[in-house]
């Protein structure tokens, strides 16, 4: 079983992994922004940060994060997305 630590680099890993496939996309011209997984409230809210969750600038703070960590990312390699999710919650 998954400790809280371990889940949240899970979901992190998972929503890198989606977020590097709909920004490769949408550089290709297709608008796939309806499929974008938003899991960032629960990851927020298990990770400790209840507070923010409603803070726009703390979101938009958040979300620039997530897409600087895939921007060079290689979407074949799975130990690349875990490691960048590692990064993310340390």
């Amino acid at each position: 079983m998954l400790n809280t630590t371990e889940f949240a680099i899970s979901l992190i890993k998972e929503e890198l992994h989606n977020l590097k496939l709909i920004n490769d996309l949408n550089r290709a011209g297709i608008d796939a922004s309806i499929h974008l997984s938003d899991l960032s409230a629960l990851i927020l809210e298990i990770t400790g940060f209840t507070e923010h969750k409603t803070s726009d600038e703390f979101y938009t703070w958040y979300t620039n994060c997530q897409n600087k960590l895939v921007e060079n990312i290689d979407p074949k390699d799975a130990k690349e997305f875990r490691e960048r999710a590692f990064d993310f919650i340390y």
